[in-house]
Formats: structure tokens, C-alpha cells, sequence
């Protein structure tokens, strides 16, 4: 009896997700990793070894995913000119061609179905679309992940800033006492991992959110008030935002999804204990990760 281990494919094995999930993969020790990028040349992550793959190029996609027996599959909605769907499908379609039998999906709400087209969120929608391709591919298992809020986002797009009265905070189109499901993308990973562990409990269908905190803005600025640090919130219309910021009018349309829906729209509590229960601890919680990862400085700092 042979004691090759089975291999998992991971898409995008560079970015924020994949990075991730490499990493847990490797750390997990069940799995060969097969890092997939458009760039095997330059990857330097732990990978077993890095193949090139490109969601634009579906016939680089059989050879990325030969003789795996499972593929983690994403898409990057922010790459310019990504067609999120036509690149799951295609991913479907090469993994099953290659026989794959774990596909898990990292996916979210189809916030134009559940709202009645009341908001127009895309890159949650498209990937959201996908995934009935996946389920009605054949897969002997198949699992969806569902990334919350990036943590991640504080220290890029949604650093604090300046605010008009010289104090540094926000201004978003969104109540500041409106909870949002939030989490380390870098620990996204140990759920995948968990995920092609237990494929008899997840691989029918399951959809696991990845969760750390389910946080206001109003609870960030009292947390960090708490360690000396003042910041300020200051909720904006949506028109003038839309129309002010880069991609302002999708952020908006995502702001008063959450506000009226929730994150997932839904209530996925079962799920977020099943996810922690595979997983074996819960996800590293926000201010935990703001520790950290965040430099903001406390009052006394900026005096001396």
C-alpha cells in the first residue's frame, strides 16, 4: 500500500487567501501542496511545489490541477478585468476533468438574490454564482468557505485617516453601531485545511464561515479608547462616497447590505461552531489582531 500523501491544489497561492491556506496545509501535514500561480518562477512560499496557473487561460488549469485530489479555489474580484464567473466555471470544469474529488469553493452571499436586487454587490454576487456550478459538477466531496470582512482592511483601504476636524478615524456610508462579521484572511487557511480533513462531515454541500469578531465601528473606537487611543467615526451618505472614492459606489452598495442583511444574510451561528469545533480553537479576534498588526498611537505617545 502506497503512503504518498494526496495533493491539494491552491489557487492563487500568493495572495491573502492562498497564502494562507498553503501555509495551514503544510503546517496540517496530511496533503502534498501544489502552490498554483502566474508566477512559479518568483514563489518563495512552502509550497511542495509551484505550477503556473491563470483563471484567464482554462488550458493552463488541467495541468494545474493533475493528480490532485483536492483544489482550493478562489478569484480576485479586484484584479482589473477579472470575470469572476467564467473563472470559477472554468476552474469547475478543469478540476473535475482532471478527476479531482475535494473541490471547496471560497464563496459569498448572492446579495442581489437574497435582497431582491435591492443592492448590487458584485463581488460578493459573481461568486456567489458559482456556486451551483460546483454542486452540480459530480464532486465526491464538495465544500464552500466563506471569508468575512478582512481584518487586513485596516491596515490598507480602511487605515484611519484625517478627518476634516483634524482628528484621525472614518467616514463610511454605514452606522457606526452596525455589527460586521470580521476575521484574519491569514487564518482563512486553517479552516481550508480542517475542510480536506473531515470531508465526510463537510463535503456535502457544508457552508462554513470564517469568523473572528462580529464588530460595530463604535466598538473598535470604544476598544481602542480603552487603551489610550482616541479615534473618531463619522457616517457619510452613500451618493457623495459613491462618487468620491475609487470603487465608491460597489463599497456603498456593501455597506447598506450589511446594515440591512448582515454579512452572510443569514444566521450561520451552527456553522461558525462547527467551523471553530473543526478547526480545534477560534479564530483570533480583533483587537487581538490589531495588537499585533495595527500602529496607531495612544495620546501620551503623540504629547512626548
Amino acid at each position: 500500500m502506497s503512503d504518498r500523501k494526496q495533493t491539494i491544489a491552491v489557487v492563487g497561492a500568493s495572495g491573502q487567501q492562498g497564502q494562507g491556506v498553503v501555509e495551514a496545509l503544510k503546517a496540517d501535514g496530511a496533503f502534498r501542496v501544489r502552490a498554483l500561480t502566474r508566477n512559479p518562477e518568483r514563489y518563495r512560499g512552502p509550497a511542495d511545489e509551484a505550477i503556473y496557473a491563470d483563471l484567464d487561460r482554462p488550458e493552463s488549469l488541467n495541468e494545474a490541477f493533475r493528480d490532485a485530489y483536492g483544489v482550493f479555489a478562489m478569484t480576485n474580484a479586484w484584479q482589473p478585468g477579472t470575470d469572476e464567473i467564467a473563472q470559477g466555471r472554468a476552474m469547475v470544469a478543469a478540476a473535475k476533468a482532471q478527476n479531482a474529488e475535494h473541490f471547496v469553493w471560497s464563496t459569498l452571499p448572492d446579495v442581489e438574490k437574497l435582497s431582491g436586487g435591492r443592492f448590487d454587490v458584485p463581488h460578493f454576487t459573481n461568486k456567489a454564482r458559482v456556486n451551483e456550478y460546483v454542486a452540480t459538477a459530480g464532486f465526491r466531496y464538495y465544500s464552500y468557505v466563506m471569508p468575512a470582512f478582512y481584518y487586513q482592511n485596516f491596515a490598507q483601504n480602511l487605515a484611519v485617516r484625517p478627518q476634516p476636524d483634524g482628528s484621525l478615524g472614518w467616514s463610511l456610508p454605514i452606522g457606526p453601531d452596525v455589527a460586521i462579521d470580521m476575521a484574519d484572511i491569514g487564518e482563512l487557511g486553517k479552516l481550508v485545511a480542517a475542510v480536506f480533513r473531515h470531508p465526510q462531515e463537510t463535503g456535502q454541500g457544508l457552508y462554513l464561515p470564517h469568523v473572528g469578531s462580529q464588530i460595530s465601528f463604535n466598538d473598535i473606537i470604544g476598544g481602542f479608547e480603552r487603551q489610550g487611543i482616541e479615534l473618531t467615526f463619522s457616517q457619510v451618505p452613500a451618493e457623495p462616497f459613491a462618487k468620491a472614492v475609487p470603487g465608491g459606489h460597489e463599497l456603498a452598495q456593501m455597506f447598506a447590505w450589511f446594515e440591512a442583511y448582515g454579512y452572510f444574510g443569514g444566521d450561520f451561528t451552527q456553522e461558525r461552531q462547527l467551523a471553530t469545533r473543526l478547526v480545534g480553537q477560534a479564530p483570533t479576534g480583533f483587537f487581538e489582531w490589531a495588537k499585533n498588526s495595527l500602529r496607531l498611537e495612544r495620546e501620551s505617545d503623540e504629547e512626548s
